[in-house]
């Protein structure tokens, strides 16, 4: 692969990011289209059940695809779904040459696409990347388990705080960290967290940019309630869910106005404390076509995740302020010991005006 190569697929995985939000639980993707070292057509992926990257890009070309190459950041589909496969449009138009970013993990393709490509005559040429792999890690996760992909995201004080002893937690961080969260909220389908929080912050969990994707609200919950003061529960904008144990039983009055309000409620099998059992409610998630989750929660739900091996990555941000005695984010862990830690990678840290977010990933 030439420099012109690397500079057109890292284009089209540019073009995949347009689609966050409004494709899923189907991936991201970008398509450039280059003809005599030329872009004649750009697409990706704009909505859930529309036109693949491939399709778009060669819908809006104006002029002859005929030896033409196709930078695609997925492999093209080789199967009948919503739409057509994007293989067989390719063959059709006689592009000379497709250069794939990451070979889709979905076992209906699988290297179909690619293959049937060959078998055309087409050649084929796929690049292998970390940052592409890490592009899909999330629809990777979804597409080949039973589970979303979840990513921790916590804000503690240099001393380990998340709050103080009473409960206070406003603010923590600084205006430029809590920017980065409205961003990392763009990026997920749904941001899950307890009743204890809904009613102690009440907790908005949606992005603020009304021109931005803003994903579904979850919240565990022992019990049915409703309570109109919170912004959860007035529901403006129809995300809200609650997942509670089975056999959860609400009083009419308050089943009524859930219905009002048209929050959801699924049932899910509780734990041994009578909760929604953490396992049964991400694969409950993932029924609902949901493939990534951001838990914004206390110290109970975030030691739980941890204790249980039930998350993929963690953002921690650290604020450099010591407040002394307060709730700290991890006493809620188990025990695992220097001799079997449970062992994080560092993807990277960066620095907010003074605040440090450090990203970190299972190993």
């Amino acid at each position: 692969m030439n420099p012109a190569d690397r500079t057109f697929l890292s284009r089209a995985f540019t073009y995949a990011y347009r689609g966050c939000g409004y494709v899923s639980p189907n991936p991201m993707v970008g398509c450039i289209i280059v003809k005599e070292g030329r872009i004649i057509s750009t697409g990706f992926h704009h909505r859930f059940g529309g036109d693949h990257a491939e399709v778009d890009a060669i819908k809006r070309c104006r002029e002859s695809l005929e030896g033409s190459t196709l930078y695609v950041s997925l492999e093209p589909c080789s199967h009948f779904g919503k739409t057509p496969p994007c293989a067989d449009l390719i063959i059709q138009k006689k592009i000379k040459r497709v250069v794939v970013g990451f070979e889709d993990p979905n076992p209906l393709v699988a290297g179909r696409g690619i293959a049937r490509l060959r078998e055309a005559g087409i050649e084929v040429e796929v690049v292998s990347k970390d940052s592409h792999s890490r592009f899909y890690r999330k629809f990777t996760k979804y597409i080949t388990t039973p589970y979303p992909f979840v990513t921790i995201k916590s804000a503690q004080t240099l001393d380990g705080k998340i709050a103080e002893t009473d409960g206070k937690s406003k603010w923590i961080t600084n205006e430029n960290s809590r920017q980065l969260v409205q961003h990392l909220r763009t990026r997920n389908d749904a941001i899950l967290t307890t009743s204890k929080t809904v009613i102690t912050d009440d907790a908005k969990l949606n992005v603020r940019d009304k021109k931005k994707f803003s994903p579904l609200r979850v919240m565990l919950s022992s019990h049915l309630f409703f309570n109109n003061d919170l912004f959860f529960f007035r529901n403006e904008d129809k995300k809200s869910v609650i997942i509670v144990p089975e056999g959860a039983v609400a009083p009419q009055d308050v089943k009524a106005q859930l219905d009002w309000f048209q929050i959801q409620i699924k049932y899910v099998k509780p734990d041994s404390n009578g909760r929604p059992d953490l396992d049964e409610s991400l694969r409950m998630l993932h029924e609902m076509a949901i493939t990534s989750v951001l838990v914004e929660a206390g110290a109970g739900l975030t030691s739980e995740f941890i204790n249980r091996g039930l998350f993929d990555e963690m953002v921690l941000f650290i604020a450099p302020k010591i407040i002394g005695p307060g709730k700290n984010l991890f006493e809620g862990l188990e025990y695992f010991g220097l001799d079997s830690p449970m062992q994080l990678k560092v993807n990277s840290v960066r620095n907010f005006n003074g605040d440090t977010a450090i990203f970190l990933g299972r190993v």
